[in-house]
């Protein structure tokens, strides 16, 4: 579980609660917290804007998308990284890879085994790579074979690179 102190926070009030409880900004604002999925290092800080009005990321701390002070502030995000980093073999990681610093477009190559699986407890989508633009990964073919297997139990809709109902750059 990627979110405990989200997760225990919702146990306790009800509601939905998508970020971290971690208030080191001091956000002055109920909704603080980080968005532990904007806190990768990957495209970090980024904001894929499909209109004037949308962004994906927000350096604004009440925002329910906002990415942290830095890449990787927060513990969670570290945690993840560190066990991938520790079971991955090193031969699959580029230089940035191996420091937890990816910011390259294209971080892994198709040859690459493994995976790391990010499951929301909200929406109704399966996606897969990549979030910040609209192209297919370099193992986007199998990437979207598990996310269609996926789907054909829980009648989700699929949400991935180049497909009509993808809104991205």
């Amino acid at each position: 579980h990627a979110n405990p102190d989200g997760r225990i926070y919702i146990e306790s009030e009800g509601g939905m609660w998508k970020k971290n409880r971690n208030n080191a900004t001091n956000c002055n604002h109920r909704r603080f917290g980080v968005d532990n999925n904007r806190n990768f290092p990957f495209k970090w800080g980024g904001c894929i804007a499909t209109d004037e009005s949308r962004c994906s990321t927000s350096d604004d701390c009440s925002s329910v998308v906002y990415r942290g002070k830095y890449r990787r502030s927060e513990q969670e995000t570290k945690a993840i990284l560190d066990y991938a980093l520790s079971i991955f073999p090193a031969s699959q990681r580029n230089e940035t890879v191996q420091k937890a610093e990816v910011d390259a477009d294209t971080p892994f190559s198709d040859t690459n085994e493994g995976i790391y699986l990010d499951l929301h407890s909200h929406g109704s989508d399966i996606g897969w790579p990549w979030g910040y633009k609209n192209v297919r990964s370099p193992n986007d073919d199998g990437l979207g074979s598990l996310g269609r297997k996926f789907a054909s139990f829980n009648g989700y809709s699929l949400w991935a690179p180049e497909m009509s109902n993808r809104v991205c750059e």
